[in-house]
């Protein structure tokens, strides 16, 4: 996490702290809880959530990475004949499991700590036929897991006497890593794998909403939809190569993003562990960033502690 994301950090403690504040101002017995050794310890409730749930993730440059190379042999199809049985699919769908801390200063405001694990996996492929009826394959396959270090806001609005309204609100720190893995067997011939994985950390934001259904003094159904904004840059790690001439190779470094032109004029994206000199047959270089905008629904229980 560089210089930069240094103030983000900052603000965002800055926010919780004087959410925290708040939540003692307006404890409707906030000036017992003043007293020494007495307020805040009999005051606090201290529940814990545990949930499970869908999320789906825009990862817009893994995606045009993936359809750029649809596009691709699309295009080697119609130029020198033949046609593609089966492409490559995007990844978007995730599932997640999350455990979360919740200390409630008064039945309005709480304050929450949470951390879990996200997972995301695709496993497609490309057949291409080519006018003399050989296929060839290349198959791809994407994996994303997610650890996030959270902290956040919830206001509570009663609607029935066991049915209430949570707006919630918050930010934290995201570990991810990426791992892909390409083969390609033309033909049955012959064949190469790549595989790349990388890993980086960033601040994200998150906001949404949920319900809440009380079952009895300890115990309540939780539903939550949340929006998120990550973005994740300097990806680094490493690339391996290996084929079946017994031939073996290694890169390591920060992953970069460009599109590469061919000579036909085709274009597809390429993320490596390199940043390539600028020519006319390559433009747009930066770094890959691994987009993990999007929203999740989770489904839990809610369990008062103490």
């Amino acid at each position: 996490m560089g210089m930069r994301k240094k103030p983000l950090l900052l603000l965002l403690l800055l926010l919780i702290t004087e959410s925290f504040l708040f939540c003692l101002n307006f404890h409707p017995n906030y000036e017992d809880n003043l007293h020494m050794n007495t307020g805040i310890r009999n005051n606090l409730k201290v529940n814990l959530k545990i949930f499970g749930g869908y999320s789906y993730i825009i990862l817009e440059d893994l995606n045009n990475y993936i359809d750029s190379w649809n596009y691709y042999y699309k295009a080697w199809a119609k130029h020198y004949g033949g046609y593609l049985e089966e492409a490559y699919t995007n990844l978007h769908s995730g599932v997640s499991f999350e455990g979360e801390i919740l200390f409630s200063f008064s039945n309005r405001f709480s304050l929450s700590f949470c951390t879990g694990y996200r997972y995301g996996k695709n496993s497609s492929k490309i057949i291409y036929m080519d006018i003399y009826k050989s296929e060839s394959v290349h198959n791809l396959t994407n994996i994303i897991g997610v650890i996030p270090i959270k902290l956040g806001v919830i206001y509570s609005l009663p609607i029935t006497e066991k049915l209430k309204l949570n707006l919630i609100g918050g930010g934290g720190l995201y570990f991810a890593r990426l791992s892909q893995k390409y083969g390609y067997d033309p033909y049955g011939s012959y064949w190469a794998q790549w595989e790349k994985n990388m890993k980086s950390s960033d601040l994200g934001f998150h906001g949404g909403l949920g319900f809440e259904y009380k079952i009895n003094k300890s115990l309540a159904f939780v539903l939550e939809c949340l929006g998120q904004y990550i973005k994740i840059d300097s990806l680094k790690g490493k690339r391996t190569y290996k084929n079946s001439a017994g031939q073996i190779s290694e890169q390591t470094g920060k992953f970069f993003y460009w599109e590469e032109i061919d000579k036909l004029g085709i274009g597809n994206f390429r993320i490596l562990p390199e940043k390539p000199d600028p020519t006319v047959y390559r433009r747009n270089i930066r770094e890959f960033v691994l987009d993990l905008r999007g929203f999740s629904i989770r489904l839990g229980v809610k369990i008062i502690l103490f």
